[in-house]
């Protein structure tokens, strides 16, 4: 989400904090009077959920508000004091959900990536002529294997909640027996597993195994062992490097996310939608999951 946007969203949230409970009689409880608009609600009154600053109009979208308001909120928990979100029954108060309803209704339509199919993952190794093609290929593949979100095989803009892996959680197994990073049949065994330090769903030191395959080029064994061991052969490696880093004319540096959408892009362009069915502007790194 546009960082900008979240800004114009959380100010006004901290404002949810404040309850407003009907006052009690010595009768009974008393009807519950109208309630003030709280000020989270105030830009959903505007059309089409447009904000004004400075002549610049902002749309303010869903996610961008769900993400500010559990921001926010997370915030306000850590500090021991109840979850704002939540009404006196535990559930998540009706006017955070008219809220983020009103919201979606604006938003425009989701526009998906479209997923790879496996001979953009061939044509991206056959034609990688460089190591640093190479590297790409390897490490864009590897990832497809795992799921991965761009942040935790590359170098993207901005925090982000899960961690780029490193090569020392990387490990590979033949059986119970575990071979070192430098096994020159790295490639040959049967298992790989990698710790996911910290992910966005919370969880921290999972570990997820895949299996090698039978395919000569699209086979997890094979990238990954390109992958660690060509981390491991830049000079002054460290246990701390993460799999995108790559060292060009002395220099070390990572990996980007753009350069991954990159030869993306430039494998479905080289195809061409008339086999693929669409073309260059219809991908991205989202493509990979």
């Amino acid at each position: 989400s546009n960082p900008r946007q979240a800004f114009l969203v959380m100010g006004p949230l901290a404002n949810i904090l404040k309850r407003h409970r009907p006052r009690r009689s010595l009768h009974g409880p008393t009807p519950p009077k109208p309630q003030p608009i709280p000020p989270l609600l105030l830009y959903a009154i505007r059309p089409a959920g447009r904000l004004q600053t400075r002549g610049d109009p902002c749309q303010v979208q869903g996610a961008t508000a769900r993400e500010a308001l559990d921001h926010v909120c997370e915030a306000i928990k850590a500090t021991d004091r109840p979850d704002p979100r939540l009404d006196q029954s535990g559930k998540t108060a009706l006017v955070i959900l008219r809220q983020t309803r009103g919201y979606n209704k604006h938003d425009p339509p989701k526009k998906n990536q479209k997923a790879l199919p496996p001979r953009v993952y061939r044509h991206m190794l056959r034609t990688a002529q460089t190591q640093l093609a190479r590297a790409k290929a390897h490490l864009l593949c590897g990832a497809l294997f795992f799921a991965y979100r761009s942040c935790e095989y590359s170098k993207v803009n901005g925090a982000r909640m899960n961690e780029t892996i490193r090569v020392t959680n990387v490990r590979f197994f033949n059986g119970k027996r575990e071979p070192r990073h430098d096994d020159p049949f790295l490639h040959l065994d049967e298992n790989i597993s990698i710790k996911f330090r910290s992910q966005k769903n919370g969880e921290k030191y999972e570990i997820v195994t895949m299996h090698r395959t039978t395919d000569a080029l699209l086979n997890p064994a094979i990238h990954w062992a390109f992958t660690v061991q060509s981390v491991h052969s830049i000079p002054g490696f460290a246990k701390d490097y993460t799999v995108d880093m790559f060292s060009e004319r002395g220099v070390v540096r990572r990996i980007t996310s753009k350069e991954i959408e990159g030869i993306i892009k430039n494998a479905v362009r080289a195809i061409g939608k008339a086999v693929l069915g669409f073309c260059e502007k219809d991908v991205g790194t989202h493509s990979n999951r």
